[in-house]
């Protein structure tokens, strides 16, 4: 069953493996606005926030007031939870946030996150790595794009992309 369009979409991160999902989102009609250290990478049709997101508070005030119904979220751990408490503010009221996880966040204690908001849907996509004729690789962006896409539409709290195990095989 496919979600209706966000009409307002934010993307953490969406300037490199996630360009894809920013095409999505922009494609199923959302204004989309894409955050990134390079806001001139974005892709056309999206709008360009050049924010840092080590720098959460600088984050919120680019944000005051606004009303994404659905965040799509690539930050790295010890910022996350600093990048979810500034953009909570500027999430409608039952926003869908979609967080991306590198593969070590298949471990459980890796993702622990404290939200302000019990009316948001939270879904999570842990990247993994693919494992092939005795070998192991890391994901393609592709691989990556559909998985976020998938989270974007199917209600599981989890996707992951790819396999997270052994984890010794990672590579």
């Amino acid at each position: 069953m496919r979600s209706p369009a966000p009409q307002e979409s934010v993307v953490v991160g969406g300037t490199g493996m996630l360009r894809g999902v920013v095409e999505h989102l922009r494609d199923a009609g959302s204004r989309t606005v894409v955050v990134s250290r390079r806001a001139g990478r974005t892709v056309e049709g999206a709008t360009a926030v050049a924010a840092d997101w080590t720098d959460p508070r600088s984050l919120a005030e680019r944000f005051t007031g606004g009303h994404f119904d659905v965040a799509v979220l690539w930050v790295h751990h010890p910022y996350r939870q600093g990048v979810v408490e500034a953009l909570e503010p500027a999430l409608a009221d039952g926003a869908l946030v979609v967080h991306v996880w590198g593969s070590s966040a298949a471990r459980p204690r890796a993702r622990t996150l404290v939200s302000s908001r019990p009316d948001l849907s939270v879904r999570h996509v842990v990247l993994g790595f693919v494992r092939e004729e005795g070998a192991s690789r890391w994901l393609s962006d592709d691989e990556i794009v559909a998985g976020v896409v998938r989270a974007l539409h199917d209600p599981a709290p989890e996707q992951v992309v790819g396999v997270v195990e052994p984890w010794d095989a990672r590579p």
